[in-house]
């Protein structure tokens, strides 16, 4: 639940100021504290801010801590010193190559420093830029004709109001009176022409938010640099190769493990150590032994692929010897005679004479089909035969009768009933180059499914290799059939491939009897059993580097608690609250009526605003 800090109506800026710095964990209001007393928080201080902040994170253990007192320091609230004049500069050392114990004594109207180069001024001047305001610091440099310089000191002298005020710097560089003097000089002049002058003004109180948000940085960069230097990278899972209760833990290691729960597998005793190399003499045993097991099925695999291709191609087979295929060998034999005889009749009366003999036999036909064929090739322009043209054979002219004869032939030739025969003859064809293309030798001798077929299923094989015998008798006479037209009735044969399915049945309950069997079981109980036990061993060996990952992971994760962002938020929206309350239209009224007073026509816009306006909230501790 988020802390919610509430500005209630109080008297002044000053104590609304500390009633929120009071509001806060310790780290918050000791950053405050340091705030109200030096004007900012030094390096030094963030030291132990972190240090408060890592307790409240549970970091590291709580331990007693001063109560923290919430006062102004008015040299740093911005109490402003009347008729504050600068009086004496004495006893400086470690500047440049200036004497030491030198005095300057400032008078109340002009004070000339004056000498040749090289003198010292320049010294005097670096040293009055660092003490006071200047837009332009020098560094101080010690005397490089010395192998031992001092370190840098000064006394000031200051009046106020008759009241002398003895500082030193750089001891109390951070009082307030400090602040109200200011250095020119010429390297400052340049400043201001080559750069904006920007004029910010604020009420004294409200600085406290700007540095308090500037500390956080800091806090948050120190946080930052912490994490960094621990690293969280889980570099043990490739380690523990395996699946086992130590992997699990290892592969699922955060921020939310317990390192309980890895001491439970250590530590790796001696008895560890002889079940380990027992039980590794174990699984390489029966691995070796299962080895041939695994050959076994491999090789029942690749029997059971042959047989599968073999029993499709018996199946295929079948189909030519089937009743229904082989009634439609005996219909196309009948179907091309009687188309044959069709032609025969209605052609070939008309050719026949006495001058020559089986007119209409297969060799008339074939003679003059190839005379057809031989006759295109005569003349391209016009078709064979026309009067005067040459006979083919006798190289005679034709006359007009022998030209009527020859076209005749040429019609018979395209007859339908031609045709159709032909059409008959191709599905002949057909039939006789499918069975030409049976393959009968299913099961050569020197294959390795015929020799195991012969080993397991002598009787079966036997029946397969007579039926393929049976079926490729009846396929030669069918050919021959084919080729002399003899139409027969031929008796149905099949191959029974009913026990090819009975083979594969046993082979798939062999390899599952394998793959199924105890000894498999025991390995893997070995295998388990032995990687625990190495993953023990590993675990002893690295389980103080996982106890530190561990512990960074845990770390890590609580100091990533840490919100900046929410306290940053928290102290700007107060800053908003308090800065509309006393940064008001009546402020601003005052502050027009001083610059009246002054003639002054300086073209300033007042406009108050907070010191960071960009925060979110989120989870805080």
């Amino acid at each position: 639940m988020e802390k919610i800090i509430e500005i209630k109506k109080v008297k002044t800026l000053e104590i609304e100021v500390k009633k929120f710095a009071t509001s806060l964990p310790y780290w918050a209001k000791y950053i405050c504290s340091k705030i109200l007393l030096n004007g900012k928080v030094f390096d030094s201080d963030i030291d132990n801010v972190y240090n408060y902040v890592s307790e409240e994170l549970k970091l590291i253990e709580k331990a007693e801590k001063p109560e923290i007192e919430l006062n102004y320091n008015p040299n740093n609230s911005g109490d402003y010193k009347e008729e504050l004049v600068i009086d004496i500069l004495k006893k400086i050392q470690g500047v440049n190559a200036l004497a030491e114990n030198q005095e300057i004594e400032f008078s109340p109207n002009v004070t000339v420093v004056y000498g040749a180069n090289g003198s010292g001024k320049s010294g005097y001047i670096r040293l009055l830029k660092k003490a006071f305001y200047s837009k332009h610091k020098e560094e101080i440099l010690k005397n490089i004709y010395k192998r031992e310089s001092k370190e840098i000191n000064a006394e000031f002298n200051f009046k106020s109001k008759d009241t002398d005020i003895p500082l030193t710097y750089p001891s109390d560089a951070t009082n307030g009176i400090f602040n109200q003097f200011a250095v020119f000089d010429g390297k400052i002049a340049l400043k201001h022409l080559e750069e904006r002058n920007n004029f910010e003004f604020r009420p004294a109180g409200l600085t406290l938010f700007s540095e308090f948000n500037s500390a956080l940085e800091k806090l948050q960069n120190k946080i930052n640099e912490e994490i960094r230097l621990k690293p969280i990278a889980n570099l043990y899972i490739d380690i523990f190769e395996g699946e086992s209760e130590i992997n699990t833990l290892v592969n699922s290691l955060s921020s939310k493990s317990n390192i309980d729960d890895f001491k439970k597998h250590i530590p790796f005793s001696e008895q560890d150590k002889t079940d380990k190399e027992k039980i590794e003499k174990d699984y390489d045993a029966l691995k070796i032994a299962l080895s041939s097991k695994d050959k076994q099925i491999r090789d029942l695999n690749s029997i059971k692929t042959q047989i599968e291709k073999v029993e499709k191609n018996l199946e295929t087979i079948n189909t030519y010897f089937n009743k229904e295929y082989l009634g439609k060998i005996s219909t196309s034999i009948q179907d091309y005679l009687s188309k044959e005889e069709a032609t025969k009749k209605e052609g070939v009366e008309n050719f026949r004479t006495n001058k020559i003999t089986n007119v209409g036999s297969k060799e008339w036909k074939e003679f003059i089909q190839s005379a057809e064929k031989f006759a295109l090739i005569q003349k391209e322009a016009s078709d064979y035969p026309e009067i005067d043209d040459y006979c083919i054979l006798c190289q005679q002219p034709i006359s007009q009768e022998q030209k009527d004869l020859i076209s005749s032939y040429w019609t018979f030739l395209k007859s339908i009933a031609e045709k159709e025969a032909k059409d008959a003859q191709k599905v002949l064809s057909d039939i006789k180059f499918g069975f030409q293309k049976i393959l009968f030798s299913q099961f050569p001798e020197e294959n390795t499914l015929t020799a195991w077929l012969k080993e397991k299923y002598e009787d079966k094989l036997t029946a397969f290799k007579q039926g393929l015998e049976n079926q490729k008798v009846l396929s030669e006479q069918i050919i021959s059939d084919l080729e002399t037209k003899k139409i027969n009735s031929y008796t149905e044969i099949q191959i029974n491939t009913l026990p090819i399915t009975e083979i594969i049945t046993s082979i798939d309950e062999k390899i599952k009897q394998f793959s199924e069997d105890e000894q498999n079981k025991v390995l893997a109980e070995l295998l388990k059993k032995k990687t625990y036990l190495v993953h023990k061993e590993k675990l002893e060996r690295q389980f103080s580097n996982i106890e530190n990952l561990l512990q960074n992971m845990i770390w890590v994760n609580k100091a990533n608690q840490f919100n900046k962002r929410y306290w940053k938020k928290q102290s700007t929206d107060i800053e908003k609250i308090l800065s509309q309350k006393y940064f008001s239209d009546e402020y601003i009224k005052v502050f027009n009526e001083e610059c009246s007073s002054l003639n002054g026509n300086f073209g300033i816009d007042v406009d108050e605003k907070s010191s960071d306006m960009g925060n979110q909230t989120d989870n805080y501790f």
